[in-house]
């Protein structure tokens, strides 16, 4: 099967509804996480035209490279997540399992990782943009908070009942994701 870069987004649809275990829900994680990624890199190419068009600083330059190289990551990650599976589900030994089940965590935690560092740049464009493209750039933020809970998900049922580290780095993204959201939601936007 190609890299989820390279399918039509029907075909992977197609794929996800299949019977087949991969992809699978971290996939679709990272997938969400990517799709924020292009709605804050719109918006933000939207911020950086204005700001040529008006001879401001292009600061909004910085958001457009993050979300771009963020967007390959979170596809990279559907393709690495789905990797990790299925050498879970191919391991034989307890040992094997184990070890395979250690780097299933891999993937859903640079997901969080990789929405925690969206939602800064998310939140750098919030006095950039105007009213036209506030549904965008809050979109984005629901995405970016979506694709951390669920990759948190996947993470809390790999990690077994004895890691407390990662399940509270995990609970502090989630606090962080779900206060940017609420500030782009509240935000006063440009006119």
């Amino acid at each position: 099967m190609p890299g989820t870069a390279m399918m039509r987004t029907g075909a992977w649809l197609e794929s996800l509804a299949s019977d087949r275990p991969v992809p699978g829900g971290g996939a679709a994680a990272a997938l969400t996480g990517a799709l924020a990624c292009a709605l804050t890199g719109m918006t933000a190419a939207i911020n950086l035209r204005r700001q040529k068009k008006r001879g401001q600083r292009p600061v909004s330059a910085e958001t457009v490279r993050i979300a771009r190289l963020l967007r390959g990551r979170f596809l990279s990650l559907a393709d690495a997540d789905g990797k990790a599976f299925a050498a879970y589900s191919s391991a034989h030994t307890s040992a094997q399992r184990s070890s395979a089940r250690r780097k299933c965590l891999k993937p859903p935690m640079a997901m969080s990782a990789s929405a925690a560092e969206l939602s800064r740049a998310i939140l750098k464009e919030v006095p950039r943009t105007s009213k036209w493209l506030a549904s965008d750039l809050k979109e984005a933020a629901l995405l970016c908070w979506a694709a951390h809970e669920a990759a948190a998900l996947n993470v809390l049922i790999n990690l077994g009942p004895g890691d407390r580290s990662a399940r509270l780095r995990m609970s502090r993204r989630a606090e962080h994701l779900r206060r940017v959201k609420a500030r782009v939601d509240r935000a006063r936007y440009l006119s």
